[in-house]
């Protein structure tokens, strides 16, 4: 498949700044190749979406169209990805992460260092197939898309928590995003209840009636690098489901330091892990969510998930 240039999409508040620093960077490093680019900024709720819809009104039937390339974080890559959705399911992404988490671009083993991540993407010869988590809440219209993962309880409580942070801003241009989340984890102990949960794992019927903690995930990691589930993968065909009931805090804090410290986590009792090809799950009373690191909302859920694939220059 040949590039025909770049069309470079930036979110330049992405990381606390960090987006438009990065960006600076790549434009520098295509005019110094001499690579043709178009640039443009992603500022508000929804800009996103009509970017890309330009973008693919303008070039999404040539086959030697220019390299879309996402600069931000995972919620910005996940904006693109909801904006390609179905209908232009067929474009290929690039992206360069420069958000706080960055979970994505660790997954598939992306460079940090932007400049290096470039290269990396100019030096790919075929797309390469990833999936993508794809749900239906039948308790509204949801219709919606996640890259990472779909958090359901106390993860998305401390998603919420975190992203009002103010300290979040500051720990971001330090380059310790993750401790906000740290911070927010020991708060929302306190804030999230247990709820009773059914779920359908490939038609097999399982119910938690204290769950906590409620993760869909493509990959291993959420948080900013917190492995929650070391042996998913994004090129597997498979969605990971964990679930963690409400625990005492004591209890809670060494989960999650043996997430830190080499995925000893799967081996405590209190830890369920699940792997299928589609997966339902009914929560009957609000709780909190989120995807991808924008919070969703409290709301009560009847949803169905799968994997599809996508196309990114990786």
């Amino acid at each position: 498949m040949k590039k025909n240039g770049i069309y470079l999409v930036i979110n330049p508040a992405a990381g606390g700044g960090k987006g438009a620093r990065v960006g600076e960077q790549i434009t520098i490093a295509l005019k110094e190749r001499n690579i043709k680019y178009e640039c443009v900024e992603s500022n508000y709720a929804g800009d996103m979406k009509n970017i890309i819809n330009n973008y693919c009104e303008k070039y999404g039937v040539e086959i030697a169209r220019p390299l879309l390339l996402i600069i931000g974080g995972d919620g910005t890559l996940n904006e693109a990805i909801q904006s390609l959705g179905k209908r232009y399911s067929n474009i290929p992404l690039s992206y360069i992460a420069a958000g706080s988490g960055n979970d994505f671009a660790r997954s598939v083993d992306l460079p940090k260092k932007p400049l290096q991540a470039l290269a990396h993407i100019l030096a790919v010869k075929q797309p390469k197939w990833i999936e993508v988590g794809h749900y239906k809440n039948q308790m509204g219209s949801e219709d919606s898309y996640f890259i990472n993962n779909l958090g359901l309880g106390f993860d998305a409580m401390i998603v919420k928590l975190a992203n009002e942070s103010l300290a979040k801003k500051w720990l971001n241009k330090l380059g310790l995003g993750t401790l906000s989340y740290v911070f927010a984890l020991l708060k929302s102990y306190f804030k999230q209840a247990s709820y009773r949960i059914t779920l359908s794992i490939d038609g097999q019927i399982k119910t938690f009636d204290t769950a906590f903690l409620v993760t869909i995930t493509n990959h291993p990691y959420f948080g900013g690098g917190v492995a929650i589930a070391p042996s998913a993968s994004n090129s597997d065909g498979l969605l990971d489901l964990v679930v963690v009931p409400k625990i005492t805090l004591a209890k809670l804090v060494w989960l999650f330091i043996r997430m830190l410290s080499g995925g000893h986590h799967v081996l405590s009792k209190d830890y369920h892990h699940y792997q299928a090809e589609s997966i339902k799950v009914t929560i009957e009373v609000p709780v909190e969510g989120q995807r991808d690191g924008e919070t969703l909302g409290k709301k009560a859920y009847q949803i169905s998930i799968k994997s599809e694939k996508r196309q990114m220059w990786l």
